[in-house]
């Protein structure tokens, strides 16, 4: 990100959003970075290929799951774009996570949305977490950094057949996620949206698609292309989320 979004962004403000076909409030803190390019750029650059399709099938789901929800970008854009879907946002950071409430609420959206300062694991339980100079780096880790709880998906969503739509963005855990929730995959086959970076666990992620039935897809020009393999160091630097749905 250009440094002067950071040496020019507010010390605090709140403004207005606008994208996908719907309007919403962030509320920019010291030290937030997708807020500060949000404040000078509105969201337009960020991250296009994953929103749009983000927000098409948003409009859609009874219920999104946002792991690695950071300050809520994905959270509050579901609730905007869908005024009947619920939204389970798991973020472990502290400061993000009060980022993430004051977003909710300054929306009105606190009633449909149930927010966990937890990360998402394949165990229930305690692990460490490395809270990183950029915030949106932060990562469970073997050992350093703070305890966190952590929690499988599948022990805090029920199965109902409502959970259409995941987003998974949590450096590094991606596949331990997927891992924890396997019921919730069998009983509702939500889309999902994933990131895995060079040198992230390509493997393990494709593996476990692939026991689930899934296809994955490469996001790029907003033209999602199947991929017969998981590869990520064929993606260019700002092409590294991937799309899995269920091959019915």
């Amino acid at each position: 990100m250009p440094a002067e979004y950071l040496l020019h962004s507010p010390a605090e403000d709140t403004f207005r959003i606008s994208t996908e076909g719907t309007t919403f409030l962030y509320r920019i803190h010291p030290g937030d970075i997708f807020g500060s390019q949000f404040y000078w750029k509105r969201a337009h650059d960020w991250e296009p290929d994953v929103r749009s399709l983000f927000a098409k099938y948003a409009r859609r789901a009874p219920r999104v799951i946002d792991i690695g929800a950071h300050s809520g970008f994905y959270t509050v854009l579901a609730c905007a774009l869908n005024s009947k879907c619920e939204v389970m946002a798991f973020e472990p950071a502290p400061v993000a996570f009060q980022w993430l409430t004051d977003n909710v609420a300054i929306n009105g959206f606190t009633a449909r949305c149930r927010l966990f300062k937890t990360a998402i694991s394949d165990l229930d339980g305690e692990m460490h977490f490395v809270v990183s100079e950029d915030p949106t780096m932060s990562h469970l880790a073997a050992t350093g950094g703070m305890a966190v709880e952590v929690v499988r998906l599948d022990s805090v969503v029920p199965r109902d057949g409502k959970t259409t739509l995941i987003k998974i963005d949590i450096e590094g855990s991606e596949h331990l996620a997927l891992l924890g929730m396997a019921e919730t995959i069998r009983d509702s086959q939500p889309v999902i949206f994933f990131e895995c970076n060079p040198g992230g666990p390509a493997e393990a992620l494709e593996a476990i698609f692939r026991d689930h039935g899934y296809d994955m897809y490469g996001l790029v020009g907003g033209k999602p292309r199947k991929l017969d393999r998981l590869i990520p160091e064929e993606f260019a630097h700002t092409h590294h989320n991937f799309l899995a749905t269920y091959d019915q």
